[in-house]
């Protein structure tokens, strides 16, 4: 059993969701551990933005090896990487081991351990569950198999590359064929330029209070769904956040505008892509403007198709769509991604 120490407990309070602890990571998935401030064998890090090191750079405890969680990287940016911020911690030598937990699943660099972390395919399942909200997810028996939009691309933030997304819509008329919104909830990025919010469902105030909540009748009206991902032009890195498995949840097929490998990279986690149904070599594409184009033209191509075509062919995937939503479902119960991290716990654990 590990002993813990988790060092910034005031601080956890203000995650945007209680289930982004490492406490809450190791009950679902069964790693013993006990709390103490009294010889831990790991102090325990929750980092909450991208600069959070660079304003606490003292870590107080006894503990020989230093865990740094942040699962939820993909979310913050800063100038210095959260390792250099490891690196530059005030008393980092007191650490024999030093792991990052982290939620790009490309990580670069080696002078600390890293662990990559497929993490928001349970977090929103998870979420869902404690929030009572699962009465949202489609079943087999509720699924509308006539449906009067082509696609669904839901947007929350104002970013360059859904910009991307929106003007090629609306230059291709296709805007009429989804169901389209872009709420620019955390305001609109002047930078870009002006740009007016559309808001289908939920609006500014609703996202922000819950941003995982789904709208089942508007998934229920789109044939496909095409993923924003968080930070498709940060072309080092790969980060998967849980607008991918909402339509997982959700019986879609999915395109991604993603990291370069993002649908490689659900393949090795055992989740189903949709090659069968159009081209998917985008994904293989170095620079995400290509990617988005390439993408973006076989959205052309389907919405092209009558409707009685789309439904044979979602028909013809319709095992795999039950797969990924089955898959979603159970990552409590998937132990191969936590693999490394209970090994490197019970390395230095007592008794381990």
């Amino acid at each position: 059993m590990a002993r813990i120490d988790i060092i910034n407990q005031s601080d956890i309070a203000k995650l945007k969701h209680q289930n982004y602890t490492f406490v809450a990571w190791c009950k679902a998935h069964k790693i013993d551990y006990a709390l103490t401030k009294r010889d831990p064998d790991w102090a325990v890090m929750h980092v909450l933005f991208g600069s959070y090191l660079m304003h606490n750079k003292q870590i107080e405890t006894n503990a020989k090896n230093l865990l740094v969680w942040y699962p939820a990287e993909c979310e913050h940016y800063a100038s210095v990487s959260v390792e250099e911020q490891i690196l530059q911690l005030d008393n980092v030598g007191q650490f024999k081991n030093i792991v990052l937990v982290t939620g790009n699943l490309k990580p670069t660099g080696s002078r600390i351990t890293k662990i990559p972390l497929m993490f928001f395919d349970w977090q929103l399942i998870t979420y869902l569950i404690k929030e009572q909200e699962e009465d949202q997810i489609l079943t087999e028996d509720w699924y509308k198999w006539n449906k009067s939009k082509d696609y669904m691309c839901l947007n929350g933030k104002d970013k360059v590359s859904r910009r991307h997304v929106l003007e090629w819509l609306q230059n291709n008329s296709l805007m009429d064929h989804g169901h389209v919104s872009y709420v620019c909830y955390d305001g609109v990025d002047q930078s870009l330029g002006i740009i007016d919010p559309i808001i289908i469902d939920q609006s500014k105030s609703q996202i922000r209070r819950n941003d995982r909540w789904m709208n089942p009748d508007l998934y229920n009206d789109a044939w496909i769904n095409i993923v924003t991902e968080a930070f498709p032009f940060v072309e080092q890195d790969l980060f998967i956040t849980e607008k991918t498995f909402k339509p997982m949840l959700q019986l879609q097929p999915f395109m991604i505008q993603g990291n370069r490998h993002t649908l490689a990279r659900l393949r090795d986690y055992g989740y189903k892509t949709f090659s069968s149904l159009w081209d998917e070599s985008y994904d293989d594409l170095p620079e995400w403007q290509d990617r988005t184009s390439a993408m973006l033209q076989q959205l052309k191509l389907w919405c092209e198709l009558p409707g009685h075509v789309k439904q044979e062919m979602i028909r013809s995937v319709w095992s795999n769509l039950l797969h990924n939503q089955e898959m979603v479902r159970n990552t409590a119960s998937d132990v191969t991604r936590s693999a490394d991290l209970a090994d490197i716990l019970r390395a230095v654990s007592v008794g381990g």
